[in-house]
């Protein structure tokens, strides 16, 4: 839905931080959205149990489960 991807894009150039979660980030058009968050000031995060090229510049890479990985990031909303 094209509608979908407009937003996505707006909203991630406005983030300044991003996280992804549980995604190997080799499905386009998607895959390419953080890529749009490249930029300084915004920190980009990826949570994946599995190790992945697409993400190998982020500033934070943690190799655990999403519900782990969420619980690390924000311990208060477990």
């Amino acid at each position: 839905d094209q509608d979908v991807v407009r937003e996505a894009v707006e909203a991630i150039a406005a983030c300044d931080l991003l996280v992804c979660v549980g995604t190997s980030l080799v499905v386009y058009p998607a895959a390419a959205l953080p890529d749009l968050a490249r930029r300084p000031g915004v920190l980009r995060v990826d949570v994946n149990p599995e190790d992945s090229d697409a993400t190998a510049d982020f500033d934070v890479r943690l190799r655990t489960t999403a519900e782990e990985g969420l619980r690390r990031l924000w311990p208060d909303l477990a």
